[in-house]
């Protein structure tokens, strides 16, 4: 069985990754919320969003892979 923890972090990887290449405005908008309370999102992160959810993806990939592998050795 694979590990859950790793393939919950793998599916937020994916989620953040779809997030910042389908949907920009979105997360400037969450940007503009979060302004006045938590944090911001940098409007060079927004930018380079391609790169960003590219990067994304490729560590979803790899906790997905994790997950595999430590669910075989367990």
């Amino acid at each position: 069985m694979p590990n859950v923890g790793c393939l919950f972090l793998s599916l937020i990887a994916l989620g953040v990754g779809v997030s910042f290449i389908l949907f920009p405005n979105v997360l400037l908008e969450a940007s503009r919320k979060l302004n006045r309370t938590l944090t911001v999102l940098d409007e060079r992160l927004i930018r380079y969003r391609y790169v960003v959810g590219l990067a994304s993806f490729a560590v979803s990939y790899g906790l997905f892979r994790l997950a595999i592998l430590l669910g075989r050795s367990g």
